[in-house]
């Protein structure tokens, strides 16, 4: 059977591209005939990095309608977020209009956008939402929040359209309440190799991962600087941070979610993928808040309250850096998160469209 679908991206980052691109390998391990064609604007280069010269997969370039913008500080800046959206109607309106020119798929999927959900529902093709947040959550948790109470209202009535949404695990709660429409499924991963032996390096290899702002980035360069040519230590880190001796650096667009099963230790923001990764592989980690942000905050509250990673502020770190670090590396032995099936809902994703579609 032959078939088309259309996967809608928000432009925020690379964390949902990767989760797409397990279903997107999923989804042609499972229907031999099918087109994929991503829409998303501004994050051309993650497309590029995950899905270029790919067989099927094909790039739509058109605008998605969420998006929020940061200030100086990396946290949201509410009043020109607010201002983005106090167009929202007729930026609905016209996105509906362009989009509806191009309907020629079985089935849509988002990760998500309220939006799509409409457009699946007004012209009868079947929508899945892909997500362990939605964006009426998020923008919620501000105050006051940089999206108008009414357009939140509007999107979680387009949620509710939803063919289905599924929800991996750490999805809040009071989400899965709300989208009744949902299936809770395990941890979506696009890496491979889950079975790795426990590390016997007499060098810790640890990566630094710092918000895309470097809000942290003045204590981890101190703790290289000073820690750097200790022997029992090797650190990585992204290019961002300088140049230092006896160091390795993560060059400017490497994708370190398919890099953490390397490391002893990840030290850094807990994004969703970095979470997923080092609970598939074992890794110890200590998490450091950045800016304001529900996500990351639900997150770290999430891995602290189930003993899953632990948390650190980045003053104490620099200061006591070998006493937390060595008692970080020696939970390893003591670890073990989750099973190796705990982390196919790429495969549990694609079963249930298959029987719906």
């Amino acid at each position: 059977m032959s078939l088309k679908v259309k996967i809608f991206i928000s432009d925020m980052g690379w964390g949902t591209l990767s989760r797409e691109c397990a279903i997107i390998n999923q989804l042609q391990a499972t229907f031999k005939d099918i087109k994929i064609f991503v829409q998303l604007k501004k994050n051309k280069r993650a497309y590029n990095f995950f899905f270029k010269n790919k067989k099927n997969i094909f790039l739509k370039e058109s605008e998605n309608l969420i998006k929020w913008f940061p200030n100086k500080k990396g946290s949201i800046d509410i009043s020109k977020t607010r201002s983005y959206y106090s167009n929202y109607s007729n930026m609905l309106k016209n996105w509906l209009n362009h989009n509806e020119k191009d309907l020629d798929y079985d089935f849509f999927i988002s990760d998500i956008l309220p939006e799509a959900f409409l457009l699946g529902s007004k012209n009868q093709i079947p929508t899945f939402g892909i997500c362990h947040y939605t964006w009426d959550w998020y923008f919620s948790k501000f105050f006051p929040s940089p999206v108008p109470f009414e357009i939140i209202k509007n999107w979680e009535k387009m949620q509710r359209k939803a063919s289905l949404f599924f929800f991996p695990p750490f999805t809040p709660d009071s989400i899965k309440k709300k989208y009744t429409n949902h299936q809770e499924v395990n941890f979506i991963t696009r890496s491979k190799n889950y079975n790795q032996k426990l590390k016997k390096n007499k060098i810790a290899k640890i990566l630094f991962l710092d918000s895309g702002e470097n809000l942290n980035l003045i204590f981890f360069k101190k703790i290289i600087s000073t820690y750097q040519f200790e022997k029992k230590y090797k650190f990585y880190h992204p290019e961002s941070f300088g140049y230092f001796k006896n160091t390795t650096i993560l060059k400017k667009g490497t994708f370190i979610g398919d890099r953490i099963k390397e490391f002893d230790l990840v030290i850094g923001r807990p994004g969703y993928n970095t979470m997923t990764e080092i609970f598939k592989f074992n890794i110890p980690a200590l998490f450091l808040r950045g800016r304001l942000d529900p996500e990351m905050d639900w997150n770290l509250a999430s891995m602290i309250g189930n003993e899953l990673a632990d948390y650190v502020d980045p003053k104490n770190l620099y200061l006591k850096f070998k006493l937390i670090v060595d008692q970080a590396l020696a939970q390893r032995k003591n670890l073990n998160f989750y099973k190796k099936r705990d982390f196919n809902g790429q495969q549990q994703i694609v079963k249930k469209i298959q029987q719906i579609v």
